[in-house]
C-alpha cells in the first residue's frame, strides 16, 4: 500500500466524499470495497444487471457494454443435454483483441437459461460459450464478447518474479564469507553448530543486498513522509558545538555527500540541534549520529 487519498466519488450525480487506499498494479483504477458499499447502502440485483445506493436514491447498471464488444449469436440450433454445455458462437465485425470475456445476456435468464462468464482467445471469429441450454435456435443472441486489458508484465517485476521463484544453490561456505567480511559483517562461529553456522551464513549471504556500506547504498523511499506535529510549543534552538579544524572539514563532508544523495536537503526551519561527532575507537574516522 502507497497511502491514501480523499476523492469524491460521482454516482450519477450524487457527490460521496470517501477516503481510498492507493495500491500498486492494480488491474482496474479504482475498486469498491465491502466497506465503501456498506456505507453507501449498495443493494445489488444481479438478476436485472443494477446496483443501487442510498435506498434506491441513485440506481446503475453493474456493466457496460463497452466499445470494444460485439455479440455472440449460435452457430447451429443447439438440442440440450440436461447438463452444462460448450455452445459454438459467433460474432460479426471486427474485433482484433487476442484476449476476451464472454458477458452472457440478461435475456437469457427469461428463458431459464444460465450461461458463465469465461475469458476466451477468439479465432476466426468463433468462439465458445459456456451455458446450462434449454433449447436454443441458430443464430440466436445468447453473450456479448468484450476485449479484456491484461496487465503487462515489465522487465523489472519479471526479474523479481524470477528471483523469487528461483531456488538456486548458494555458493561454497568460503565465497560467503569473503563476501560478508566485505560488508562488514562477521559472524561468530564459537557461538553456533557448524550446520547453524552455514544456515545464518546463508541466510544473511542471500539478503546482502539489504545491507549498505556507504551512504549511496541508501535508497530513501518517498512512499511514506513523516511529519512532526509541535502544535504551539516555541522552537527549541542549541548552540553548535566547538569542534577542530579536522572534525568541521568531516562534518562538512559528510553533509555534502548526504545531500548529494538526497538524503536531507536545505531547510529554513526555527528549530536546530547540535551536531554530534564521535571517532571511532582505534581509527581516525568518525560517525555522526
Amino acid at each position: 500500500m502507497l497511502g491514501q487519498v480523499d476523492v469524491f466519488v460521482n454516482l450519477s450525480g450524487l457527490i460521496v466524499p470517501y477516503t481510498f487506499l492507493v495500491l500498486e498494479n492494480l488491474v482496474h483504477p479504482v475498486m469498491f470495497g465491502v466497506n465503501l458499499l456498506k456505507d453507501l447502502r449498495a443493494q445489488i440485483d444481479m438478476y436485472n444487471n443494477r446496483i443501487s445506493f442510498y435506498d434506491s436514491l441513485v440506481t446503475l447498471p453493474i456493466t457496460k457494454s463497452s466499445d470494444k464488444s460485439v455479440v455472440l449469436s449460435t452457430v447451429a440450433a443447439v438440442t440440450p443435454p440436461k447438463s452444462e454445455a460448450l455452445i459454438p458462437v459467433r460474432f460479426q465485425g471486427r474485433f482484433h483483441h487476442q484476449t476476451a470475456i464472454v458477458d452472457p445476456l440478461s435475456e437469457l435468464r427469461s428463458k431459464h437459461l444460465l450461461g458463465a462468464r469465461t475469458v476466451v482467445q477468439p479465432t476466426k471469429k468463433r468462439t465458445f460459450c459456456r451455458d446450462t441450454p434449454n433449447l436454443l435456435s441458430k443464430h440466436e443472441q445468447i453473450a456479448q464478447l468484450s476485449a479484456v486489458a491484461v496487465p503487462i508484465i515489465t522487465h523489472q517485476n519479471r526479474n523479481l518474479r524470477q528471483s523469487a521463484n528461483s531456488l538456486q544453490r548458494p555458493p561454497p561456505l568460503r565465497e560467503m564469507e569473503q563476501v560478508l567480511q566485505e560488508l562488514g559483517l562477521q559472524i561468530d562461529k564459537q557461538n553456533f553448530l557448524q550446520k547453524q553456522y552455514l544456515e545464518v551464513c546463508t541466510l544473511v549471504y542471500s539478503n546482502r543486498d539489504i545491507f549498505a556500506k556507504i551512504v549511496t547504498d541508501l535508497p530513501g523511499t518517498t512512499t511514506i513522509f513523516h511529519h512532526i506535529d509541535n502544535g504551539d510549543a516555541k522552537p527549541v534552538r542549541s548552540r553548535p558545538y566547538r569542534h577542530s579544524l579536522e572534525a568541521r572539514k568531516e562534518i562538512a563532508r559528510q553533509i555534502k555527500e548526504m545531500h548529494e544523495n538526497d538524503l536531507i536537503e536545505p531547510g529554513m526551519s526555527a528549530w536546530s540541534s547540535s551536531v554530534i561527532l564521535v571517532k571511532k575507537p582505534h581509527t581516525n574516522n568518525y560517525v555522526s549520529p
